[in-house]
């Protein structure tokens, strides 16, 4: 007989998040000190990711990249991905202002929300279009800004009807 494989398609917001200018500033730092810069910034951020019930997806280099709605569905994913971001740079201020690294790390976020599909090995994909959209966005976000695709207002609006959302 055939065999297919099994995915599950789920709507979900995709945290992206990278160090602006660590190339460039790399290149005058040992690589012990790179791997320590990149160690604790990891750490704290992806405390902050898991603190609102977000997968880590994996870490690119300087970068990393969340989900909100896996492995469990999160109706509020898109509410749950903003309050990471805006702990993500509340953590960051944090790590500046205690000297505790050899530089002063700025961060760019692109948040989106799309439907990724479950892979048989329990990995999430992307489709290629939406992840194309995530990496323009992040390189087109202004130094701590945060961009907010149509789709994703739109499920911000269904939680907050009201439209108060200062408590984010």
């Amino acid at each position: 007989g055939e065999s297919f494989m099994r995915t599950e398609e789920r709507e979900v917001s995709i945290l992206f998040a990278d160090l602006v200018g660590f190339t460039s500033f790399t290149e005058k730092l040992e690589p012990s000190e790179v791997a320590f810069i990149l160690n604790h910034f990891f750490s704290v951020q992806t405390d902050v990711i898991f603190q609102f019930e977000g997968t880590l997806d994996k870490y690119i280099g300087d970068a990393l990249m969340a989900l909100f709605g896996v492995p469990f569905s999160q109706p509020d994913h898109a509410v749950r991905a903003v309050q990471a971001a805006a702990g993500m740079f509340g953590k960051l201020e944090e790590i500046n202002r205690s000297k505790a690294l050899p530089v002063e790390l700025q961060m760019r976020i692109a948040i989106n929300s799309g439907k990724v599909v479950r892979l048989p090995d329990q990995r999430y994909k992307l489709s290629d279009a939406e992840y194309v959209d995530l990496q323009k966005k992040e390189a087109d976000a202004q130094l701590l800004a945060r961009y907010v695709k149509d789709r994703f207002t739109t499920l911000l609006k269904k939680a907050y009807p009201s439209g108060n959302m200062d408590h984010l």
